[in-house]
Order: structure tokens, then sequence, then C-alpha cells
């Protein structure tokens, strides 16, 4: 019988793992590096980093596809942000740029700036 009344099998095994660990530190170290670079080696590997929204989606959906074959033929659709700074802070102001703004995007246009306020 064990001089431990009380202590499973496991508890029994796990206290003589740590007894052996500190016993031994180098050999645990030693013994800890491999998996860890194990795993850091095929993290590297195997690894990768999806940046567009659509890379998440099932590559065989309907709607999937047919949005590669549209993004083929037309050019794949970013979001744009457009980012505008009044020279005043009048609300006037920021009417007519962005009025003046609004009219150049839908005619296409980038050579007329916007009023002077």
């Amino acid at each position: 019988m064990s001089s431990m009344v009380g202590t499973s099998r496991t508890g029994r095994l796990l206290r003589r793992l740590v007894r052996l660990s500190c016993r031994r530190p180098v050999l645990t170290t030693l013994l800890s590096l491999i998996p860890a670079i194990a795993g850091t080696a095929d993290t590297l590997h195997a690894l990768t980093f999806k940046t567009s929204g659509h890379d998440l989606l099932p590559k065989d959906a309907g709607y999937v596809v047919r949005y590669n074959q549209f993004a083929h033929e037309f050019g794949e659709l970013e979001d744009i942000v457009i980012v505008v700074g009044a020279r005043t802070c009048s609300p006037l102001g920021r009417s007519s740029t962005m009025h003046c703004l609004s009219g150049c995007i839908s005619r296409g246009s980038e050579t007329k700036s916007p009023p002077d306020a």
C-alpha cells in the first residue's frame, strides 16, 4: 500500500515527473524545445494569411464562382475610402466642397478642384 493515502496513480506519476524535471532542468528544457521547434517549423511552412474577405468563402459555392467570373472580367472590387479635408470649418464651405467633389466623382473628372471658401 502506498504511503500517501488517497493519491491516485495519475497523481503519483505526475509527482515523479515533476521530481525528475526538477532534478534535470537542462534535459527538461531540451526536451521541451524539440516540440516547440517542430511546431514553429510547421507553422512557418504551412500557415498562410488571407487578406481578402472572399478568401474565407467556400470556393465551390455558386455565388462565389459567379463573383470570381465577374472579377476576372471587370477586375476585383475593392473598398474605396475617400477622405476629404475642408479648408474651412464653416458648414457652407464643407457643403460646397462636398457638392463639388460629388460632381467630380459622378462625372469621373479628377482635374476639377473644390472652390475656395
